[in-house]
């Protein structure tokens, strides 16, 4: 089939999204990124059931889509004063990437007013939760008005930024 990619392009995909460079050894840290990267490639297997399979949730993606934000809201609230904070934040980034898919399985109508719920929802959140957050709604809105992330981690125009849970080299940016 035109376009199909086997499994040694996908796993370059997957590296090249992850910033790592060969695949030889890879530390933990390393390895978390490039599997991350193809987490968020397959969405989980989420695109799988609601594809081929149909599923389509009773309370509709909207309401799945705020549901994800607030777990990703309460678990940033918790990053601050953790002695041990990269689990929470990989499970931010999971609760984040939910929130992804199911906007972008909802209607455009239900899309925008979720979007603009966000800001609302994170004022009740204490500030360092706010801090964390702001790149995240500044990516989304990134890509929502057509624009993208250059290479890396590094913050895009206006602050932006992803949330991905690993980072191969270094500290992660939510723990600063």
């Amino acid at each position: 089939m035109p376009g199909r990619r086997g499994a040694s392009q996908f796993a370059a995909l997957c590296h090249e999204r992850a910033g790592v460079v060969g695949t030889t050894w890879l530390s933990v840290a390393q390895g978390g990124a490039v599997i991350e990267q193809a987490q968020i490639l397959t969405m989980h297997n989420l695109a799988l059931l609601t594809g081929p399979v149909g599923v389509t949730p009773p309370s509709g993606w909207a309401a799945l889509a705020r549901g994800a934000f607030a777990t990703t809201c309460r678990l940033a609230a918790r990053i601050h004063g953790n002695p041990r904070p990269l689990t929470t934040i990989k499970d931010m980034a999971y609760a984040w990437r939910q929130v992804l898919f199911y906007l972008s399985m909802a209607t455009a109508d239900e899309r925008d007013a979720v979007l603009e719920q966000f800001d609302d929802d994170v004022a009740r959140y204490p500030d360092d939760a706010r801090g964390r957050l702001a790149p995240v709604l500044a990516g989304v809105r990134l890509v929502r008005e057509g624009g993208d992330f250059g290479p890396g981690d590094d913050p895009a125009d206006g602050g932006a930024r992803r949330l991905v849970g690993w980072t191969p080299v270094g500290r992660h940016w939510l723990q600063a």
